[in-house]
C-alpha cells in the first residue's frame, strides 16, 4: 500500500488518500471479479454457441433430408404423370377387350340359338 506507517498518527489528507487507495483497491478487485464472470460467461457463450451451431447443423441436415423426400415426391408425381397416358390407355384396351369378349359371348349364344332352332326343325 502507500507505505503509511499505521503506529504514527495519520497526517490530515492522509485518510483520505487511505480511503481512496482502499476504494480504488476495492474497485480493481471488483473489476477483476466482473472480468472473471465475464470469462466464465464467454465460456457459457461459447458452449451455448456451440449448442446453436450443432442444432442449426441438425436442422440444415432435416431440411435436406425434407428437400430430398419432396423431389423425390415430386419425382414420382412426374413419373405418375407420364405414366398416366399409358395407364388409359392400358385401361382403354381393357375395356376393348372385355366389349370384344362380350360380343363374342353374344355372337356364341345367338349361334347356339340358332343351332338349337335348326336341331329343332329337324327333330
Amino acid at each position: 500500500s502507500s507505505g503509511i506507517n499505521a503506529e504514527w498518527p495519520l497526517r490530515p489528507g492522509e485518510k483520505e488518500v487511505q480511503d481512496k487507495d482502499d476504494t480504488i483497491k476495492d474497485l480493481e478487485d471488483e473489476i477483476e471479479k466482473l472480468k472473471q464472470q465475464l470469462k466464465d460467461a464467454k465460456l457459457d457463450d461459447d458452449k451455448v454457441k456451440d449448442l446453436l451451431e450443432d442444432l442449426e447443423k441438425d436442422l440444415e441436415e432435416k431440411q435436406k433430408e425434407l428437400d430430398d423426400a419432396n423431389k423425390m415426391i415430386d419425382e414420382l408425381n412426374d413419373e405418375l404423370e407420364e405414366a398416366k397416358p399409358e395407364i388409359e390407355r392400358l385401361l382403354d384396351e381393357v375395356k376393348r377387350l372385355e366389349d370384344e369378349a362380350k360380343d363374342l359371348e353374344d355372337t356364341l349364344k345367338e349361334e347356339k340359338e340358332a343351332a338349337e332352332a335348326v336341331k329343332d326343325e329337324n327333330d
